[in-house]
């Protein structure tokens, strides 16, 4: 084995040497020791270090290999594997390392690639710049960076195109542009940035000539007076040769003294060319054949000066005679001298009178006649001439918006006479005053020592109306009224203080006046007393019509409503050509109602079985309804809503032919016998609905399971409930006596069912009374209950008047 010879070793060897790229290794072959390997020649790679010797005998160490130019130090050989005999070699020394390669700019790039290894900017892959320097050392120079300069000779930034003498350059040379496409270099203002304009020249350099530019129209100027003759207009940026203008309209071309905005002068052409001629100082001429200084109106003409026969006033009316013109005066002649529209208007100045009431319309224009006429007045004092009613002679109707008499104010009610005088304007009016001493004015119709108010009441003409007093108090005022129309002062009224109602001791507190086909204007009117030195309150009231006399025959009213009226039926009150039946006797009251107010008929007292008839004034024979019940102990009443207001009729009756006898009617507000607990009550039970009146007899009942119970404010007690009207002053006494249960007694108002305005409340016995003064009229409810809760048994209830 040691003669062996290792051809792998020799193969490498022999192609480090073939290629001088490596050292050869350091290992001797057994049996002698291998000799170091020199190093390679190639720069850059340091012989490696000799392999360990083959088997054999110990080898010597390799030598170490010489670096190579440039080469870095070999490494050292590898110590030879120990032979079967020698013993390991040993590793050889390390080669020297070659110098390095320089990069001065530090660019990346050293002397070997870099053309100019002093400027960081100039390597190779560098981006060439235009400066006049290889800046990626391709050995060109501002290669694709260099511009192409024009020569600019107008300076206006475009130059022109030619290889003779573009320059090409990194800036632009003196008098040259970056821009070529310059058609004309010796105008600064043709170049392709240029706008096109109308001048025949090629301004922006597109090789076309005034293109896109509104062209002049010009107009041929003959007579040159700067308007041309639409006619053989051009179109052209440049005026033709010859008389051209842009301004048309001309009317004559060759008249220079026609053409528009000329001033129009009398010369019979049309100056301004406006299709009209108006001639300046021309004026209309009427033929003047009489000579009077007037013409004709039916024969002019137009001139620029006066014809002969002519003038310049028209209005004459027959110009065949001079004493007829609009100068003239007018005589009567059966001619219209003066050539007004009128003949023989003559020397009186009359105005037109519509109405005919004798006085002319004061708006319209006067007009004179011979002499006035029925159509024609000689005064123009009438403020309205359609009306009669209106001129200065008429009477005044304060406040109605109307100045009757021309005066040019309407009158106010109440300011004509009086001292106090209040105004009537709108009828029905109802008020409230009160006589006191202080009202001792001197001018009392009644005379001295009366106290007076006066009012006055503004009427039409042919209007019939009622006038009312009544005192509240009739044992401090009787009343009584004056009136008289259109006049004030002390004498000429009319008087009335006959006119009475039932009221107990205190008969004629009421006073009426009925003024029937009244004057137009006003009414004066004085209410005083009947006796002197009487003060007190007391209401008024007018209504239209005649409130008592309108129906029927008894020329009776009821007012203030409320006030009972006693009367008796007796076998001379018949009522022919009312719904009463033949055969039957009546009385008839008449009274005023609001319309959509509730109010109670009620017609009561007698003994014998009731009707009663309801009509309205206007239609007193036609029956509104009639009724005959309503009423314990006898009587019949009616709960009426009138839709329209006015005077209405109550015809009282009887139920059976021929009955005469005593009673008491009244018409009052409110329903009657349904303002207090009625439908069911609180705790069960129904309202009673029962009405007495007038106050007297006796009525039977009882207090049953089923009547009403209103446990807050009775408890759980039955009551009856009565209800009744009573007027002010009068003093009543209720009783109610029971054998079963001690009675108990309430006294409450409509206005307050439940509040308690008088009671009887005993502790035992069977009798319970209860007397009150009334203090207002109205409706009153009594309530018959018991002392105990939930008593039930036979009753008796006693009413009377004291």
């Amino acid at each position: 084995m040691k003669y062996l010879r290792p051809m792998f070793f020799v193969s490498i060897s022999s192609l480090c040497v073939a290629l001088a790229a490596c050292g050869s290794d350091g290992g001797g072959a057994a049996p002698n020791p291998g000799t170091g390997g020199s190093g390679g020649s190639v720069d850059g790679g340091g012989g490696a270090g000799g392999t360990a010797g083959g088997a054999g005998t110990s080898g010597t160490a390799g030598t170490a290999g010489t670096a190579g130019k440039g080469g870095t130090a070999g490494t050292a050989g590898t110590a030879g594997t120990g032979g079967t005999a020698g013993g390991a070699g040993t590793a050889g020394t390390a080669g020297t390392a070659g110098s390095a390669a320089v990069d001065a700019d530090g660019d990346g790039y050293d002397s070997t690639s870099d053309c100019d290894d002093n400027n960081k900017d100039v390597h190779p892959g560098a981006t060439e710049v235009c400066n006049g320097i290889d800046d990626d050392c391709n050995s060109q120079i501002d290669e694709g960076v260099a511009t192409t300069y024009y020569v600019d000779a107008d300076g206006d930034a475009y130059g022109v195109d030619a290889p003779a003498t573009n320059k090409t350059g990194c800036t632009p040379p003196t008098g040259y542009a970056s821009d070529p496409g310059d058609c004309d270099d010796a105008s600064p203002t043709v170049n392709p940035a240029s706008t096109e304009i109308c001048d025949g020249l090629d301004n922006n350099c597109n090789s076309q000539v005034d293109e896109g530019v509104a062209k002049n129209t010009y107009y041929p100027d003959a007579d040159k007076d700067g308007f041309g003759a639409s006619a053989g207009s051009v179109q052209a940026c440049t005026p033709p040769a010859g008389d051209w203008t842009t301004n048309s309209g001309d009317c004559d071309d060759n008249d220079a003294a026609r053409y528009p905005g000329n001033p129009e002068v009398c010369d019979g052409k049309d100056n301004d060319c406006d299709g009209a001629t108006p001639e300046p100082g021309q004026t209309t001429y009427y033929q003047d054949a009489d000579g009077d200084g007037f013409g004709n109106p039916s024969v002019s003409q137009t001139a620029c000066a006066v014809p002969a026969g002519y003038v310049t006033t028209a209005g004459d009316c027959d110009d065949t005679k001079v004493g007829v013109n609009p100068n003239a005066i007018e005589i009567c002649d059966g001619i219209d001298n003066n050539c007004v529209g009128g003949v023989d208007e003559g020397p009186v100045e009359t105005w037109p009178d519509v109405d005919h009431d004798t006085y002319g319309d004061q708006n319209a224009s006067s007009t004179f006649l011979c002499a006035a006429n029925a159509d024609h007045v000689t005064n123009n004092s009438d403020c309205n001439d359609t009306n009669a009613a209106i001129n200065p002679a008429a009477t005044e109707i304060p406040s109605n918006g109307v100045d009757e008499n021309c005066d040019g104010t309407d009158t106010t009610a109440g300011t004509l006479c009086g001292h106090d005088s209040a105004g009537v304007t709108t009828l029905p009016w109802t008020g409230n005053n009160f006589l006191s001493a202080l009202e001792n004015y001197a001018g009392n119709p009644a005379g001295a020592g009366f106290y007076w108010d006066d009012y006055e009441i503004a009427t039409t003409a042919g209007l019939k109306f009622t006038s009312l007093m009544h005192a509240r108090d009739p044992a401090t005022l009787r009343p009584r009224m004056y009136i008289k129309a259109n006049a004030c002062g002390t004498t000429g009224f009319t008087s009335n203080n006959v006119f009475y109602s039932y009221h107990p001791g205190s008969p004629y507190h009421r006073a009426r006046l009925v003024v029937d086909n009244a004057a137009a204007g006003y009414y004066y009117q004085v209410n005083t007393s009947n006796t002197v030195g009487q003060t007190g309150e007391y209401d008024l009231a007018v209504y239209p019509g005649d409130l008592g006399g309108s129906c029927g025959g008894d020329d009776m009213a009821v007012w203030p409503l409320g006030w009972r009226e006693a009367g008796t039926l007796a076998t001379n009150d018949t009522q022919t050509g009312t719904p009463v039946p033949a055969g039957f006797y009546a009385d008839d009251y008449e009274f005023w109602l609001d319309a959509n107010q509730t109010y109670t008929l009620l017609y009561g007292g007698m003994t014998y079985s009731e009707r009663m008839y309801l009509a309205k004034a206007g239609a007193c024979g036609t029956s509104l309804g009639n009724w005959s019940t309503g009423i314990l102990l006898h009587g019949a009443k009616h709960v009426y809503t009138p839709t329209t207001a006015g005077i209405y009729v109550a015809y009282v009756s009887t139920a059976t032919a021929g009955l005469t006898g005593a009673y008491t009617f009244n018409v009052v507000p409110g329903n009657v016998g349904d303002s207090c607990f009625t439908g069911a009550g609180a705790q069960g039970g129904t309202g009673d609905n029962y009405v007495i009146y007038p106050l007297g007899g006796v009525v039977n009942d009882t207090l049953a399971i089923g009547d009403r119970v209103d446990q807050a404010v009775y408890g759980t007690r039955f009551f009856d409930d009565y209800e009744t009207w009573l007027e002010a002053g009068q003093s009543i006494t209720v009783t109610m006596t029971s054998a079963a249960f001690t009675p108990r007694l309430y006294l409450t108002r409509s206005t307050g069912c439940t509040t308690t305005l008088a009671s009887a409340i005993p502790a035992s016995g069977t009798t319970a009374t209860m007397t009150y003064v009334v203090p207002t009229a109205g409706i009153y409810t009594i309530v018959a209950t018991s002392r105990l809760t939930s008593n039930t048994g036979a009753y008796s209830l006693a009413t009377q008047y004291n």
